[in-house]
């Protein structure tokens, strides 16, 4: 397995990523560097391999460019919250290990900071970072080389290939300032670290460590700004004249000035592009979050349109619901009124037999008639109690039943043969106000009425219908009225 393991995202960083992987294989040889692109063989499974290189490896690489953290995909979801995503993974994996993370930093990118990471990758923040310049590549190279070596194995470091000999540098790392660090504070630590590495220089001393020193001058003149190539030159020419005396001290001392110079410069630099790179993701934030919040604008427009389709929907369809069922009452209507022709006839005619018949009878039937009627008239019986009626809101397509409590009032009044029952109902319920009256004038004493009944119910905000139904009255062998049961209930919406 790998020693060295290079995570990097392919539209972020995909050319440093090869670029440096060929450096790292010259040094330490193909067996001790893995990037999936060169070492996953086709038809193997891409997750698995993955496991295995983070599981084995002695120290993980994680290349970030300027787009590494707010990287999207096609639906334009950032890659760093999904789950699943391969740079996640391979990093939460390595920290979960405590496998050594190093930040490298290409591009001129700057630390993420803690608000756009994950939980799982919190700890990533404290990890100190390598710069990757194109201006200083090599020499930069050199130095992560350098803090490499602990973490490959000997045997795996000998087989590779021979480097050229390097003078000695320090390690650049970007060192991620606690909060409320200024930059002048961030400016004397490297100050300070550039003196001390020029102690280390000077000590080290030598031919080679000057050839390198001018090696190194001579790209930084390349990348730097042009107001900076006559003092370049001068400490060059400095570092020549110091040499030519072969004062050991004195060339220490010109050379500590200059790493210092370097070390400060190098500094601001990255000061300068750190926060560049901070405003531009603070740019890119805010386009995000402005299209985030007009796709959330326009998913409630299309919502509240849907919304008021459904509801005209639902209003039309009630209105059909309301002109079928008042098509059914109207039906029902006709048909109880052909019904109750019918039974008017037929009870003409039975009252046409019944007449005959009477006639025939005796004296002594007419007489017990008489005095039936007679003991009838005499009586009047009321009853009062409480009841519960409910009833199905028409309004509401039937789909709801409204119960009301009130007061049941009933009297029953016989005289002259017949027998006049009246019915009255008073209640509330759920809003509602109702009030049912019924009336019925029957021929003879029974045990029971069936009575008419007409109801008006008034509910909330104007809603109101009526329903007609029949009301069963029952008296005793007196008489007197004991109870009612309504039944046959037929309800229509008035107002809504």
């Amino acid at each position: 397995m790998r020693a060295i393991f290079i995570s990097y995202r392919r539209q972020d960083t995909e050319g440093q990523a090869g670029r440096l992987f060929k450096d790292l294989v010259q040094r330490f040889g193909p067996d001790s560097v893995f990037m999936d692109v060169v070492d996953i063989a086709p038809g193997r499974d891409f997750r698995r391999v993955i496991d295995q290189q983070v599981a084995s490896c002695g120290v993980l690489l994680a290349l970030m460019g300027r787009h590494w953290a707010d990287a999207a995909d096609a639906d334009g979801r950032r890659r760093l919250d999904d789950p699943t995503d391969f740079v996640r993974l391979e990093t939460v994996a390595a920290l979960q290990r405590d496998i050594p993370v190093i930040p490298v930093l290409v591009q001129g990118a700057a630390m993420p900071r803690a608000d756009q990471l994950p939980p799982d990758l919190a700890e990533l923040r404290f990890r100190n970072a390598v710069e990757l310049t194109h201006a200083r590549w090599d020499s930069d190279v050199e130095l992560l080389v350098r803090a490499l070596k602990p973490h490959v194995d000997s045997s795996l470091v000998a087989a590779a290939p021979a480097a050229a000999p390097a003078a000695p540098l320090p390690l650049q790392a970007v060192q991620v300032s606690p909060p409320g660090g200024g930059p002048g504070g961030h400016r004397g630590r490297w100050l300070a670290i550039g003196s001390v590495v020029a102690a280390l220089v000077a000590i080290g001393g030598g031919y080679a460590a000057y050839t390198r020193a001018e090696q190194e001058a001579d790209r930084a003149r390349e990348a730097a700004a042009r107001t900076l190539a006559d003092k370049a030159r001068a400490d060059a020419e400095a570092a020549r004249q110091a040499l030519e005396q072969a004062s050991a001290e004195r060339a220490a001392a010109r050379q500590a000035a200059a790493s210092a110079a370097e070390a400060a410069s190098a500094a601001e630099r990255r000061v300068a592009e750190q926060a560049e790179a901070t405003r531009l993701a603070q740019e890119q934030a805010g386009r995000l979050d402005a299209e985030r919040r007009q796709r959330e604008e326009d998913t409630r427009a299309a919502a509240a349109a849907d919304a008021d389709r459904r509801k005209r929907e639902a209003v039309l369809a009630r209105q059909a619901a309301d002109k079928a069922n008042a098509e059914r009452l109207a039906s029902e209507k006709a048909a109880g009124a052909d019904l109750e022709r019918r039974q008017r006839a037929l009870q003409a005619a039975s009252d046409a037999a019944a007449a005959a018949e009477r006639e025939a009878s005796n004296r002594r039937s007419q007489e017990r008639a008489a005095l039936t009627a007679g003991a009838v008239g005499a009586m009047t019986q009321t009853a009062t109690y409480p009841a519960q009626v409910g009833a199905r809101d028409p309004c509401d397509g039937g789909a709801r039943t409204v119960r009301t409590r009130g007061t049941t009032t009933i009297e029953i009044r016989a005289g002259n043969g017949r027998v006049d029952v009246r019915q009255q109902y008073t209640g509330s319920g759920e809003g509602f106000e109702v009030r049912f009256r019924g009336q019925g004038n029957f021929p003879r004493p029974a045990s029971s009425y069936d009575l008419e009944t007409v109801g008006d119910w008034t509910g909330p905000n104007g809603r109101r219908f009526t329903t007609r139904s029949t009301d069963r009255v029952f008296a005793d062998a007196g008489g007197r009225p004991t109870g009612d049961r309504f039944q046959d209930e037929r309800g229509q919406c008035v107002a809504r």
